[in-house]
């Protein structure tokens, strides 16, 4: 009799789960994103930027300390973190706390802009070219034709070789063959220890033979300039060897210092005997002997033809010295053919 008890309350207890297990609704509510769970459907509640049913299960009481439960939900309903309760401005992400910027990127402590990324725990600009970033901080971020030069994003000049090619403010960058400001080069400068100084002769000029031999004293100040194609590729320019203009005259016989005085166009560089070469001697027009020179082209830019250098002096009439302006005495080309 009492096994018939016990099988009768045992089909009970089995009728119940069964019951039970039939009466289960298994189904899943859409998950949908939110911002608060004012933009969650009845029922539902806002963690973690998704909506997720409401429920009361697992409250714990408010001890102070969040998440001070026996491992379930935390105070705020949301799931832990790992080990961890996040706070209201934190999310998880993967089993860690981190702040919730509502935005595409968290950044240590703070949540970047729109535009910006994290770099070593700081929100900079974004940039599409790492190289080209920029600044103290890395907070620039350099455009096409910029280039980070101590610290800032400096406009480059056209491409370039030398120095000279560039504008007289610019010096040309060799590691980017391109004309940047001076003052945003770091420029190598070496500075040699203080010494004896003791100049000595390299080489002496003296007039060739045959050529107003007598005139051979100097009281102006020479120029330096590249009057000839010495490389002899068709141009003058700085990669020819420089040469040395200047006046010459007769001082034993005519006396200083407003005498005639004669042209010379000398070679810059030193014979292996001492002597120079002289390149062209001019005789006309009547130059004062202490006159200054200037070497310049007086052609426009765009006349490639006309590049090399002309020489302005001054010249003297009637034994009374006058600037009379310009007295174009000779071009590169003209020297060249007295060579």
């Amino acid at each position: 009799m009492r096994s018939t008890r016990f099988l009768a309350f045992g089909s009970l207890c089995l009728a119940h789960v069964v019951l039970a297990l039939s009466g289960c609704d298994c189904g899943t509510a859409p998950v949908s994103s939110c911002s608060s769970s004012t933009d969650c459907p009845s029922g539902q509640q806002c963690i973690d930027r998704l909506c997720v049913p409401r429920s009361d299960a697992g409250r714990v009481e408010d001890t102070g300390v969040p998440g001070a439960d026996d491992g379930g939900a935390c105070t705020d309903l949301r799931p832990r973190c790992g080990i961890s309760c996040c706070n209201e401005d934190q999310i998880c992400n993967a089993g860690i706390c981190e702040l919730d910027c509502e935005a595409p990127l968290a950044c240590g402590s703070v949540c970047c802009d729109t535009g910006q990324e994290c770099l070593t725990d700081r929100c900079v600009i974004e940039c599409a070219d790492e190289t080209q970033r920029c600044g103290t901080a890395g907070e620039l971020c350099c455009g096409a034709d910029q280039a980070c030069l101590r610290d800032a994003c400096v406009d480059l000049g056209p491409s370039c070789t030398f120095t000279e090619e560039c504008d007289l403010d610019e010096i040309c960058e060799p590691t980017l063959g391109r004309c940047a400001p001076r003052g945003s080069v770091d420029v190598c400068e070496y500075r040699p220890p203080v010494g004896d100084f003791a100049p000595a002769v390299a080489c002496r000029w003296q007039p060739p033979a045959g050529s107003r031999l007598a005139s051979d004293d100097v009281v102006m100040t020479p120029a330096v300039a590249n009057l000839t194609d010495d490389n002899g590729d068709g141009e003058t320019n700085t990669l020819d060897v420089p040469d040395i203009a200047l006046v010459s005259f007769d001082r034993p016989t005519d006396g200083c210092c407003t005498p005639r005085g004669t042209l010379r166009i000398v070679d810059g560089r030193c014979n292996d005997d001492g002597t120079m070469t002289t390149i062209a001697t001019i005789d006309t027009p009547f130059l004062d002997n202490s006159t200054g020179l200037a070497i310049g082209n007086l052609h426009p830019a765009a006349m490639a033809a006309e590049r090399a250098p002309e020489i302005v002096a001054t010249i003297q009439n009637g034994g009374t010295p006058g600037m009379n302006g310009i007295a174009a005495m000779t071009s590169a080309k003209t020297m060249r053919g007295s060579r």
